[in-house]
């Protein structure tokens, strides 16, 4: 006789919030695509529609030179045809979260330079295919770039990236 496992809670997560938990937005929007894939932590970006606000995947244009605008990470798992969160199964929308919080995730470009204080833009990560965490040179950063800021470094460590997120 075999018995199940449960998932270890005191492993680390991909993504999770560390401070501001309790005074961040938390907003409802409903997806461009159904049949997407979103994780918690992923980066996903506003597309209004009819004066409706949905939530988009990134693309392959969304790179650090035109970083996507308006960047909110996904608080919600939504596995189309499988596992996830029911409710977002159910009614076709993800949460999104702002406002002033602290985060750690694993979903950031590993291969960046990263400081304390270096600013953070949402990026397209072809290999995974969804938005994550880059930090531009600090040196030749351009507007549209700090137009799209999201966050700012505190630290890296273990593969995992600690950021603050403004409050936008």
């Amino acid at each position: 006789m075999t018995f199940p496992v449960p998932k270890d809670v005191r492993a680390t997560r991909e993504f999770e919030v560390v401070e501001g938990g309790d005074e961040l937005f938390r907003k409802d929007w409903p997806v461009v695509d159904a049949a997407a894939r979103f994780d918690p932590g992923e980066w996903v970006k506003p597309v209004t529609s009819g004066g409706l606000t949905k939530a988009a995947k990134l693309v392959v244009g969304d790179d650090i030179d035109e970083p996507a605008l308006g960047a909110r990470v996904c608080w919600t798992l939504k596995v189309p045809d499988g596992d996830g969160q029911t409710d977002a199964m159910a009614t076709g929308h993800i949460t999104v979260l702002s406002g002033a919080y602290e985060a750690k995730t694993k979903i950031y470009n590993t291969g960046g330079t990263y400081a304390p204080g270096y600013l953070l833009v949402a990026v397209f990560d072809a290999a995974e295919e969804r938005g994550y965490l880059d930090a531009p040179d600090p040196a030749t950063m351009n507007a549209r770039q700090l137009q799209g800021v999201v966050g700012r470094v505190i630290e890296v460590a273990a593969g995992v990236l600690h950021y603050q997120a403004p409050g936008l």
